[in-house]
This record gives C-alpha cells, structure tokens and sequence, in this order.
C-alpha cells in the first residue's frame, strides 16, 4: 500500500499562502511531517487562477525536483 497525503491543495491556507508567496518553507515542512508519519507520495494541487499560473507549475516543478 502507498501512503499520500490528500490535503496538500491550495484549499488548504498553508499551501495557498506558500503558493502566493512562492515560498517553498511551508510546502517542505509539510512534505516533511507527512514523511515522518510514514507517507510515501505527496502531490501538490495548484488551482492558481491567475496570471502567474504558468511560472507556479515551473516553480512546483523544480521544487518537486530538488527534493
């Protein structure tokens, strides 16, 4: 069985914030606890609606990348 979190969406006020600020901190620390609780997979979902929406999926991307 794979593990995910099923909470790291722009819904979720950290994960918007972080989005918005494009601040990679709030995501990682988030991405941390899930791992220690035993999570396996993470997937943010970015529902930007606005002008920046191309440069946050690349900024996503090499975020994913560097971990």
């Amino acid at each position: 069985m794979i593990v995910a979190a099923d909470n790291l969406t722009s819904s979720n006020p950290v994960v918007a914030e972080a989005l918005t600020k494009l601040d990679p901190r709030p995501l990682q620390e988030l991405a941390r606890r899930c791992e220690q609780a035993g999570g396996e997979l993470s997937c943010v979902l970015a529902n930007v609606l606005q002008s920046g929406l191309i440069d946050t999926a690349r900024w996503i991307k090499k975020l994913g990348s560097q971990s």
